[in-house]
């Protein structure tokens, strides 16, 4: 895979014009707000269930090829629901993209690892990751303008058919991609009965997270701090309509928090080949520091409710969406013998269950509390759970440092 071939493939993959009216289609032909939840869980379910093997599946056979079959079945859904009128056919549709966003998951960033290492360019992951990750977060904001345009002058069809055109685009970027999978090339070129140089798929990915705590300690801070960006960005509408009038306002406002996301993927590695020119500290201690930096920002934008207040919002999901490419590139920079895409599936695979538990706490919380409130005891949670794991990083920074 080439970087220019990944910036394209995060561009038009994410062109998907139903993303933000989706839930409007559903109301639309009679769903009740039960059975929208029941869809948007029907849609989990395939995604916990095949996280993993997906993962050894994508190391064993092919990356590419997983990439392939996601991008299909996510398009096949909106196929399907061009001729839902009812429950079942959108139900389908969601086992569909389930199943899709299992087999791509960890594939793309273990294909790019391995072209740009096979390259010796291994160093270069974290910007051109990051880069993609911009103009994905960019195309997000353009399809949800483009999404409101669409339906509103061609209705929900139309936004369905470009978007499945969209995705067979990028299915066509994929078929264009190299396949580069050093962890198979080195299973095959070794001798299949050595277990210490074929370890199984699986239990090596578990080990290499569990057994360091260098690794296991910025995992747990993704997890459990950084990922909560992706939970609370289903309840940004939510915010938008304190400030903004109208649905059309509210996607703007929506645009405008991909685009700062867009700006912190990829500004902020490049602000960590700063950080390590100017202190002789790791770029790990960059990840603690960046992870307080937002959730202080969304304390202070939450706790006093102002306006003039909104850009240190859009701040936090930048800083978040930066140091998601940060620890990242963490992972990959130091896997050696494990495969790539299954330690992505299990990060991923515990981010998603860990989301599901957040997001049951939250309905907890709605009972009692107002949106802002809610946004207040979330970044107290933040700054306590990146304070506890950014204090034992530091920890094992300098023991790591002694030896």
């Amino acid at each position: 895979m080439k970087p220019i071939q990944n910036y394209l493939f995060c561009i038009f993959s994410n062109l998907v014009p139903i993303y933000p009216v989706y839930l409007l289609l559903f109301e639309h032909k009679g769903l009740s707000l039960s059975e929208i939840s029941l869809l948007l869980m029907i849609w989990s379910v395939p995604v916990v269930f095949l996280e993993l093997p997906s993962g050894v599946l994508a190391d064993r056979w092919s990356r590419k090829n997983l990439l392939l079959i996601s991008v299909f079945l996510q398009a096949a859904c909106f196929a399907v629901w061009l001729f839902a009128d009812g429950f079942s056919l959108f139900a389908a549709g969601f086992v569909l993209w389930g199943v899709a966003e299992a087999m791509g998951s960890g594939a793309r960033e273990a294909l790019l690892f391995d072209s740009l290492k096979k390259a010796g360019q291994k160093d270069r992951f974290d910007r051109i990751y990051g880069r993609g990750e911009m103009f994905g977060r960019i195309s997000l904001a353009a399809a949800m303008l483009l999404g409101g345009i669409l339906t509103h002058f061609g209705g929900f069809s139309t936004a369905l058919i470009v978007s499945v055109l969209s995705l067979l685009l990028s299915s066509a970027i994929v078929l264009g991609f190299t396949e580069v999978n050093l962890y198979l090339e080195a299973r095959s070129d070794k001798d299949p009965e050595s277990e210490t140089v074929n370890p199984q798929t699986l239990r090596g990915a578990a080990v290499f997270l569990l057994g360091t705590p260098i690794i296991l300690l910025p995992v747990l801070l993704s997890v459990l701090a950084v990922g909560m960006y992706g939970t609370l960005d289903e309840y940004d509408p939510a915010v938008a309509s304190r400030y903004v009038p109208g649905v059309f306002f509210v996607a703007l406002w929506g645009m405008g928090r991909f685009i700062f996301e867009g700006i912190g993927a990829e500004l902020i590695p490049k602000f960590r080949l700063l950080w390590r020119k100017k202190r002789e500290i790791g770029g790990v201690r960059l990840i603690v520091t960046l992870s307080l930096l937002g959730a202080l920002f969304l304390l202070c934008f939450a706790l006093f409710d102002r306006a003039l207040l909104i850009p240190l919002y859009g701040l936090y999901f930048a800083s978040s969406a930066g140091i998601q490419v940060l620890i990242e590139d963490h992972i990959q920079q130091r896997i050696e013998s494990q495969g790539r895409s299954t330690v992505h599936s299990i990060v991923s695979l515990a981010a998603n269950l860990y989301g599901i538990m957040v997001t049951l706490a939250f309905s907890g919380l709605f009972a009692f509390l107002g949106i802002m409130q809610v946004l207040i005891v979330v970044s107290i949670y933040l700054l306590a759970v990146t304070g506890v794991v950014g204090f034992l990083i530091v920890r094992k920074e300098k023991t790591y440092a002694k030896t």
